[in-house]
């Protein structure tokens, strides 16, 4: 057979354009694989430089200023951001200014626990007693968050007027009574509560009621209002006064302390029994009970004669305890405090409250001692910066006591606060320091412009117009709001914004630096 050579042209014809359509589908096979790879490279390249949708960003916004009620829990760390994401909140770090005061509410603790704070002067490593913000005044906070500082404006209000519970009051005819003898409970976070009798009710003859001078036989409406030192009232609470003419006749019976505090004789009708009154408190001694003769009278005993009841005393045991071994004695547990740590300015004052447990101890009478009376003294709570230095006040009783620390500083020098430049038509009252700076936004102020405006008002304005103050508490409330430079920041001092109101008007105005008023509402008419 005859060999077919490869330049043959017949086989050429026959073989190319089949060998040509093969090489054709594999280029395009390897164009399509190639294109393939450039778009995943492509992509991929995209990808790295894109953010991925799973990245969390972190972001926050920080509060300028928080506005919380005397009494309110210090706040959380998240408390003072309005937005914050994708932050581990044990990142941050909350820092509290020197003169930050915290107070805590141990209610919650029970008797062991409170043992325990008192001895140790911990609250803070116990969960029962709950951190509080009680004194009205103006913190500078420092939030610290990835690596940049910030500050928010802390300001305590007390907005709230104190919680006032009245009982009703039965006397004979001719027996004296007290406003506090209508009171069963008056309670404000500051600790301060005072007590008047409301003074705008009138009777049919158009007449101011004096709630305090009932004398006849009758049954009578008492309207009552409480106040704190932040001139908030609560609004007039009603109870029952009843004066009764006595059946037989009255004896009394008279409570000689024989050294302890005073107790007022009670007026009893003739068969019937007298209560026992509170007990009366003696530094160093404990009350054993009231003694007719020699023995402890039976206060079921009906009463047929003017009798004189003794307070009989035992003398505290050397060790401060009492003798738990005597009939019928509750002895003290614990003494707690609403402060740790307070600090004052060089004769500015503040007041401390002491609770007693259990509530019905027999001696609940609480001394008041100062480690250094150069640096800080007390009087019945009351402490007063004396000398710069930092002291311990202890209140005592029954045995049991408690501390809080005192902090006595000079008054801020520097322009620590703000500077003078500021704008006068912005900021109506200020108040400067001496080197012509801003005063401390961090201390409760009691202005002196406000207190001549408020005299003023009391005795020459309103009695001027024929209104009659002389009973009236809490009708003026001064409120101070900072304010910044013409900038913007640094706060400077503070507006002096005043609200007048009784008997359903209400005037407010605005404190100019030389006195004057600049009136927002003036329904007295007021100059």
């Amino acid at each position: 057979m005859k060999k077919r050579f490869i330049f043959d042209e017949n086989y050429i014809k026959r073989y190319a354009n089949r060998n040509k359509t093969r090489w054709l589908i594999v280029g395009m096979c390897v164009l399509v694989f190639i294109s393939v790879i450039i778009i995943v490279l492509l992509i991929n390249k995209g990808n790295r430089n894109r953010v991925k949708p799973n990245t969390k960003i972190p972001t926050f916004e920080i509060k300028e200023e928080m506005v919380l009620e005397s009494g309110s829990e210090l706040p959380e760390t998240v408390d003072y951001f309005r937005k914050l994401e994708n932050i581990n909140v044990d990142d941050i770090e909350i820092i509290y200014p020197e003169e930050f005061e915290l107070s805590y509410n141990m209610k919650a603790c029970s008797e062991e626990e409170l043992e325990e704070i008192n001895e140790n002067n911990n609250p803070e490593d116990y969960i029962c007693a709950v951190p509080v913000l009680n004194t009205p005044t103006v913190y500078g906070i420092s939030v610290k968050v990835m690596d940049k500082e910030y500050t928010v404006n802390l300001k305590i209000e007390d907005n709230t007027a104190p919680d006032l519970k009245l009982k009703e009051l039965e006397i004979m005819k001719g027996e004296e009574y007290n406003i506090e003898d209508f009171v069963s409970e008056c309670y404000d976070a500051t600790g301060e509560c005072g007590l008047n009798y409301y003074g705008f009710d009138k009777d049919e003859n158009d007449n101011v009621i004096d709630y305090s001078q009932y004398k006849d036989v009758g049954e009578y409406k008492v309207r009552i209002v409480a106040y704190d030192n932040y001139n908030n009232i609560t609004e007039p609470v009603e109870t029952t006064l009843r004066i009764v003419e006595p059946d037989s006749e009255v004896y009394v019976v008279t409570f000689d302390a024989n050294g302890g505090s005073a107790v007022g004789s009670i007026n009893v009708e003739g068969g019937k029994t007298v209560s026992e009154p509170n007990n009366p408190t003696r530094d160093g001694y404990l009350f054993t009970g009231w003694y007719l003769g020699d023995s402890k009278f039976d206060f079921s005993t009906p009463i047929d004669k003017n009798m004189t009841l003794k307070a009989n005393w035992q003398k505290n045991s050397g060790s401060g305890g009492l003798n738990p071994s005597v009939p019928g004695v509750v002895n003290v547990t614990s003494v707690s405090l609403n402060y740790a740590k307070i600090y004052l300015d060089i004769n500015q004052s503040k007041t401390v409250v002491a609770s007693v447990k259990p509530n019905n101890a027999t001696n609940k009478t609480v001394t008041w001692t100062s480690a250094n009376n150069n640096i800080a003294k007390v009087d019945g709570g009351v402490i007063t910066g004396v000398g710069i230095g930092t002291t311990t006040i202890t209140a005592s009783a029954g045995g049991k006591s408690a501390t809080v620390e005192v902090v006595v500083r000079s008054a801020a020098s520097g322009c620590q606060y703000g500077d003078a430049s500021y704008n006068t038509s912005y900021v109506l009252s200020v108040t400067l320091a001496s080197n012509n700076c801003a005063v401390n936004p961090n201390i409760n102020y009691n202005e002196t412009v406000s207190s001549v405006d408020y005299n003023k008002l009391m005795n020459q304005d309103l009695p001027g117009l024929g209104y009659n103050v002389s009973n009236l508490v809490g009708v003026y409330k001064a409120d101070y709001y900072k304010v910044k430079n013409n900038s913007g920041t640094g706060l400077v001092g503070y507006q002096i914004t005043v609200t007048v109101s009784f008997g359903g008007k209400t005037s407010v105005y605005i404190i100019n630096p030389n006195g004057t008023r600049k009136f927002i509402r003036n329904d007295f008419g007021l100059k």
